[in-house]
């Protein structure tokens, strides 16, 4: 993905549709400074020093269980750069001006990195009420806490995340181990899968998320039967209430699911990529057994 060309092309699409639209891309997202500092624009401040590859992974704490207010999912974004320097002077004006005015608080040093921490948890108030503290809510139901968030520039990538898989991020890169995902069988046996050449692939365990979102669905059912409530599952999981919002949580008890374990064989490994042609784009979605 070349992140400069889409960029334009995105802008050429809506020129087409609403020229306002599309003047708002090339806005300066800081004015000009006093002292004749040059204004900042989202492409030749940001857009223009990306490369041209994002990464998105995923991973689930285990055990999982309970009934706490947990995020039990974490995901990772990283995005290819091109200049480590100008990209970082450019994100560090923006955070210092628009996403962490006037709180110096808002960066730290952390293995000869700076990692700017942005508070979502502060914007919420006025989308939601009571969002982000430990309260009830009119279904009685805790609302989770919402976890900091922060970003971080490297030699070679962009990382946004929480602040502690940011954290966990850089100690990786600082390790001497070799820690990576490659050593993963299940991933090894995803990727050879696929060909070696791709514009577009997602791998997942399946036996992984299919645990998560089973132990999810039996809790629903504990939830509902304790507060006598339709509406439930533990606080910052939302697969299962999305899956079954609208048909009604009433039609299902999950509470005759079996253990997991009796059903585990039936999960295994998927892979999903896609590449482009000279006559167009192809897609394709692959299942496999678990290498177990």
């Amino acid at each position: 993905l070349n992140i400069k060309n889409a960029y334009s092309e995105l802008g050429n699409i809506l020129s087409r549709f609403s020229p306002q639209f599309a003047a708002l891309m090339y806005m300066p997202l800081i004015p000009a400074g006093p002292q004749g500092e040059p204004p900042m624009q989202i492409k030749a401040g940001i857009v223009d020093h990306l490369g041209s590859q994002i990464i998105i992974a995923q991973s689930i704490n285990d055990p999982f269980s309970g009934a706490d207010v947990t995020w039990p999912e974490t995901s990772l974004i990283g995005v290819a750069i091109e200049n480590r320097s100008a990209l970082e002077n450019s994100l560090s004006l923006l955070h210092g001006k628009l996403l962490a005015a006037n709180n110096p608080d808002a960066t730290r040093q952390f293995l000869g990195h700076t990692i700017y921490l942005i508070d979502f948890q502060g914007f919420m108030p006025g989308l939601m009420p009571g969002a982000g503290r430990p309260m009830q809510n009119p279904n009685r139901r805790q609302i989770p806490i919402m976890p900091k968030y922060a970003f971080t520039v490297t030699d070679t990538h962009l990382i946004f995340s929480k602040e502690s898989a940011v954290e966990q991020a850089l100690r990786t890169l600082n390790s001497s181990e070799n820690v990576s995902v490659d050593s993963e069988r299940w991933f090894n046996i995803a990727k050879s899968s696929i060909p070696s050449l791709v514009g577009l692939v997602t791998l997942q365990n399946d036996k992984v998320s299919g645990k998560y979102i089973w132990s999810e669905m039996r809790n629903l059912s504990e939830q509902m039967k304790n507060n006598g409530s339709g509406v439930g599952g533990r606080a910052g999981s939302i697969v299962p209430k999305m899956m079954f919002a609208q048909a009604g949580f009433d039609l299902f008890y999950f509470g005759l699911l079996p253990e997991f374990d009796a059903v585990k064989k039936y999960f295994g490994l998927s892979a999903f990529y896609g590449v482009s042609k000279s006559d167009g784009f192809t897609f394709e979605f692959k299942y496999m057994n678990s290498p177990d």
